[in-house]
């Protein structure tokens, strides 16, 4: 019995490349770079010169059109320094790779002595165990080669492919409506260039301006091998994200059923129930938005599938042509694979009832069910803050994303978050932060807030009389509750008769509940119309 039927080592892949080959390529590319940006300027320095020692009317000219000289050749050494820095990190992580590598085969020839010593060692727990930690240490190591191979492939490819489409030439510049000169087609420049870790010390208006100012070619080549990376970008066009992070959908399922199919009975059940258990909660994840994106209509702005709970958004509509966005952000025990489904009901509503009360198009108006940060799993888990603050910043910058992708300016569009439950805490938190994205925040079944929000930011607030949450508004957990003194508006529950439509009273913990007045409420703050709520 050999390491590699055991636990599916091999040779090859990365083992067979050399990591200091390519780091003294990248030095050699970049010498280079230097040689032909100076070579360049010598030669525009030198044109330019020429009106020294040549008196004509054709000197000028002559000069004139030497310049782009002068700026190609600063434009290919641009280029040939990010390939350096691309060939760089990837000959990092081939090293790293490597070492890695050489631990898991030492951990590997112990576990098979072991298993060679146990003629039973398939049915032994701890050896099952064994086995599977490293089948999935090795399955790591392959998915990190893949990951850094499309990294280096997508800033090299983003080099070449739009070099190509200017026939030859580096620089090929156009005129703008207003004359003025700007990027023409295929036009490239080195400052576009990005791996996934400058991208994500940008904001989010940052990287909208770096992707609108990549070539088609490149934009394409980046969706084809990093759509993780893509896919999780605030500032990206909707529709970009949306086509990065379906594409990764059945490529996931299709890894994560792998690897549970693979496990045998004992292991599923007994040795590794553990990660039986996860892989399950992972593939029904999955399938929940699958379902929920079948139902039409819908973007899928999120979805992280690394950490320990799968994350997504999913927006009805289209948040970058919309003027009305409101943002539903979940509390207690909500999650992707049993909250989605409801949660994007509910979004579903409200945008209905946004373009009734607001008599708005389907185009003006765009609803999201937000599930990107990892809610708290059990009930005395609402009295930690500590989810809250992880997922603060994450929904600070999805909500600054939003306003960059959107195609209309900041001040004609309306941004809204629902926040429910524990999830007034995230939304609260989130916009502490005084940077003009959210008009207005809504705040319902919630046990606290955080201390303030910006001036600037409407706030409004909903309880239902039978809501289980005043219990534990009542046991002090939160410091902080929404009052009228710090600019909080207590809107109705009961049932009412606005504009002549019957409403009926909220119940429970539900708030977006067809026909309710709680569900009219949070439409007409979406809809920029305050004046139209019901009010306590």
């Amino acid at each position: 019995m050999t390491r590699a039927s055991v636990v599916g080592l091999r040779e090859g892949d990365f083992l067979a490349l050399d990591a200091s080959a390519i780091s003294d390529g990248s030095v050699d590319l970049r010498r280079a770079a230097g040689r032909v940006g100076d070579d360049g300027a010598q030669v525009s320095n030198g044109w330019r010169a020429l009106t020294d020692v040549y008196q004509s009317p054709a000197a000028p000219g002559l000069v004139t059109a030497m310049e782009p000289v002068g700026q190609i050749a600063s434009e290919m050494s641009g280029a040939m320094r990010s390939a350096t820095i691309a060939l760089d990190d990837y000959a990092r992580a081939i090293s790293s790779l490597q070492a890695r590598h050489r631990s898991v085969a030492a951990d590997a020839g112990v576990f098979s002595r072991a298993a060679a010593a146990s003629p039973d060692w398939r049915i032994e727990p701890t050896l099952r165990a064994q086995q599977s930690s490293l089948q999935r240490s090795v399955a790591t190591l392959e998915s990190d080669f893949d990951d850094a191979r499309q990294q280096c492939v997508a800033v090299l490819d983003g080099i070449v492919a739009p070099a190509v489409q200017t026939t030859g030439s580096f620089a090929s510049q156009g005129q703008g409506p207003e004359g003025e000169g700007r990027p023409g087609d295929g036009w490239w420049d080195p400052r576009h260039l990005f791996t996934s870790s400058s991208l994500d010390a940008m904001s989010p208006a940052e990287v909208n301006a770096w992707w609108t100012g990549l070539s088609p070619a490149a934009q394409a080549t980046y969706l084809t091998t990093s759509p993780q990376m893509i896919g999780g970008l605030d500032g990206l066009p909707a529709a970009v994200r949306d086509v990065a992070n379906r594409s990764r959908l059945d490529r996931e399922l299709a890894r994560l059923t792998a690897e549970r199919d693979a496990m045998g009975f004992f292991e599923r059940n007994v040795s590794d129930r553990r990660r039986s258990d996860e892989l399950n909660e992972r593939i029904d994840a999955i399938a929940s938005v699958r379902a929920v994106l079948d139902r039409g209509g819908r973007q899928l702005l999120h979805f992280d599938i690394t950490g320990p709970e799968v994350l997504a958004a999913v927006a009805i509509g289209d948040v970058d042509k919309a003027k009305y966005v409101g943002i539903l952000v979940g509390g207690l025990t909500t999650n992707v694979e049993s909250g989605l489904a409801k949660m994007d009901s509910g979004a579903e509503r409200l945008r209905d009832k946004s373009r009734s009360v607001g008599k708005a198009q389907a185009s003006e108006v765009a609803t999201v069910s937000w599930l990107a940060y990892a809610a708290p799993p059990e009930f005395l888990d609402a009295a930690n803050p500590a989810f809250a603050r992880a997922g603060e910043a994450d929904l600070r910058s999805f909500t600054t994303g939003l306003s960059a992708s959107n195609g209309h300016p900041p001040s004609e569009v309306t941004m809204t978050l629902g926040v429910h439950s524990y999830g007034t805490l995230v939304g609260t938190l989130a916009t502490q932060t005084d940077d003009g994205q959210v008009d207005s925040i809504v705040a319902y079944g919630s046990p606290g807030i955080a201390k303030t929000l910006p001036d600037d930011v409407d706030r409004y607030w909903m309880r239902n009389d039978d809501d289980p949450i005043r219990a534990v508004v009542n046991s002090g957990w939160y410091k902080y509750q929404p009052h009228m003194a710090d600019g909080w508006v207590e809107l109705g529950t009961a049932a009412a008769d606005p504009d002549g439509t019957r409403l009926t009273q909220g119940v429970g913990h539900d708030y977006l509940d067809k026909g309710t007045t709680t569900l009219h409420n949070l439409a007409a703050v979406v809809m920029g119309l305050p004046e139209r709520t019901v009010l306590r």
